[in-house]
C-alpha cells in the first residue's frame, strides 16, 4: 500500500475537517475520527487494502462538509478517488430530508468502490447511531434496510454486519 498518498489523504482531511465536531459516546469528537473509522472498517471487516479506496474513505465527506472541490481532490489525490467521493456526496441542493432519499436512489448504480465506501460509512454511523438524537436515530434505522437493497452484494461481510447492528439497535428501540 502506498502510505505515502493515505497519510496525505489523512492530512487534507484532518486540514478539511478542522474544528468540526461529532456526537459519540460520551460527547463530541473530532469529526475526522469518523473518516478514519470508515478507513478502518473496509480495511478490517472487508480486507480492502486498495490505497485509492482507503483515500477516498478518509476524503469522503470533504466536498460535502468542507467546500473541498472536486477539481482540488483530483489534482491531489487522482480522478479515481476524486470520483469515489464525487459519488458518495450529497448533493447540497436537496433539502436534507431530500437528501438521504436521493443517495439511496443513486447508491444502485454506484460504482464497486464507492458501495464499499458507502457501506463501511453506513456501519460507522450505525455504530454512533445509539446517541444520535432519537429522529436521527430513526432516520438511519429506517433507511438502512432501503439503502443495503441498492448495495447488495458489495461486500457481504460489510453487510453481515450492517444487519448485525441494525437487529441490535433496532432491539434497544
Amino acid at each position: 500500500m502506498d502510505y505515502t498518498l493515505y497519510s496525505k489523504a489523512v492530512a487534507f482531511a484532518c486540514d478539511q475537517h478542522r474544528g468540526q465536531k461529532r456526537a459519540e459516546a460520551g460527547g463530541e469528537v473530532d469529526y475526522i475520527v469518523h473518516p478514519l473509522r470508515v478507513a478502518e472498517h473496509l480495511r478490517r471487516l472487508a480486507g480492502v487494502d486498495d490505497v485509492g479506496i482507503l483515500c477516498a474513505a478518509v476524503l469522503h465527506d470533504t466536498i460535502e462538509d468542507s467546500g473541498t472541490r472536486f477539481d482540488e481532490l483530483a489534482a491531489s489525490f487522482g480522478d479515481r478517488v476524486a470520483c469515489i467521493v464525487a459519488e458518495l456526496t450529497n448533493d447540497s441542493r436537496l433539502p436534507k430530508a431530500e437528501r438521504h432519499e436521493d443517495m439511496i436512489r443513486r447508491a444502485e448504480s454506484m460504482s464497486p468502490e464507492a458501495k464499499l465506501v458507502k457501506l463501511a460509512d453506513r456501519y460507522d454511523n450505525l455504530r454512533s447511531a445509539a446517541n444520535a438524537d432519537s429522529g436521527k436515530r430513526q432516520r438511519i434505522l429506517t433507511e438502512t434496510p432501503r439503502l443495503l437493497i441498492s448495495l447488495r452484494g458489495a461486500c457481504p461481510a460489510l453487510e453481515s454486519a450492517i444487519e448485525k447492528l441494525l437487529a441490535q439497535l433496532a432491539s434497544q428501540s
